[in-house]
């Protein structure tokens, strides 16, 4: 009966590795794309971003389908060094697109601040432009006259 439960602990153990590296995978390929998410959050092309974050989101989601079984297979037996290692890997590629994600929201930021900027200015410089325009222009017709009635 004991050489029955090792069968089902390796069957558990070899699920367990294979869905931490498809994880890992699903990660290194976002990890593979930060230049170019780093290229296109700099052009702040608003369509080229959708659709990075679209392309995103479909990794995430698989990743999230593969992953829903992992909580209940760590907590049925210790990880084996394949799995540990994987695991180690996941976080440092986790790690990688955190920092990559922050940078790219500071981008963002900057760029947002940046158009605020240009937004004022422009405002600014369009009311200048009306204040010169009304004192340029003759003045308007005169609503009383010196006449005698």
């Amino acid at each position: 009966m004991a050489d029955a439960a090792c069968p089902r602990s390796g069957s558990h153990e070899n699920e367990l590795e294979q869905l931490l590296e498809r994880v890992a995978s699903r990660l290194r390929s976002l990890v593979d794309q930060l230049p170019e998410q780093a290229t296109i959050v700099g052009s702040g092309d608003v369509d080229a971003i959708r659709e990075l974050m679209d392309r995103r989101a479909t990794v995430i989601d698989s990743m999230a389908v593969a992953s829903e079984r992992i909580p209940d297979l760590l907590a049925a037996e210790a990880p084996s060094d394949r799995a540990s290692r994987s695991i180690r890997d996941t976080e440092d590629l986790l790690e990688r697109l955190l920092e990559a994600d922050r940078e790219a929201a500071r981008t963002i930021e900057r760029q947002c601040s940046e158009l605020d900027h240009e937004l004022r200015r422009t405002r600014a410089a369009g009311t200048a432009a009306q204040v010169y325009q009304g004192t340029s222009q003759s003045p308007p017709p005169a609503r009383f006259s010196d006449r005698e009635a």
